[in-house]
């Protein structure tokens, strides 16, 4: 059940995480245009089934639009492929709101006869200040059931390091919802390459059990990389 439950959260956190939406903690923002994003992201948990590696393209289509690819594996040798689209608009000069749709194609143990479609749909509301930038998420998606998933958050500048504070849960099958929380210290290494390590807990509010996870990714920007060497 608990395992299950942290595999649905990733799931769920997967049409927030292509959109610059990273594997670990972070804010959904547009790309820029052209090929502007590539990342590359491992997940661990408690459970040597638990690992997932995911690698995901993007492309800025210009106005707010994006366009992109995942591509993600597991250890026990299921796979899923995906697309996502995005769009985001400003609300005021501080306020922005960003709305993706995503779609993908599960196959346990890379069994073909198994195939089954996923999908989600989310939108997420910032405000940027001086001193920190909150935002709250929520997407809806499923693979035959269909679950919630919610998200609050806040990004504080510390020198060179973006930290992110994250509180979350999707919905259960039954009974109280899990917590979710999780930090991540996002570091820009290169103009064009980030590094972003997260941390998470997930509290199983019924059962009383708490299991940890850890993901580790960089992302580039290929387009900006191509343009400093030209430059």
């Amino acid at each position: 059940m608990l395992r299950s439950l942290i595999r649905g959260l990733v799931t769920a956190a997967m049409a927030a995480s292509l959109c610059g939406i990273a594997w670990g903690a972070d804010i959904i923002e547009p790309w820029d245009p052209g090929f502007s994003n590539f990342e590359l992201f491992a997940v661990t948990g408690d459970q040597p089934g638990d690992s997932v590696f995911v690698s995901v393209g993007g492309f800025g289509l210009g106005r707010g639009f994006s366009i992109g690819a995942t591509v993600e594996g597991r250890l026990d040798g299921s796979r899923r492929s995906g697309l996502v689209a995005m769009a985001s608009c400003s609300l005021s000069p501080r306020c922005d709101l960003d709305l993706w749709l995503e779609s993908g194609v599960q196959s346990p143990q890379a069994d073909a006869e198994l195939r089954t479609l996923d999908w989600g749909l989310g939108a997420q509301w910032r405000l940027r200040l001086p001193s920190c930038t909150p935002y709250l998420r929520a997407s809806r998606g499923g693979d035959g059931q269909i679950y919630w998933h919610l998200l609050a958050g806040v990004m504080v500048p510390v020198g060179e390091v973006e930290l992110h504070l994250e509180l979350s849960s999707e919905e259960p099958d039954a009974g109280p919802w899990a917590v979710h929380l999780a930090v991540g210290p996002n570091v820009c290494l290169a103009p064009d390459i980030e590094l972003q390590p997260e941390l998470s807990l997930v509290r199983d509010r019924r059962s009383g059990d708490t299991q940890w996870s850890a993901s580790v990714g960089v992302v580039l920007n290929p387009a900006g990389m191509v343009r400093r060497r030209r430059d």
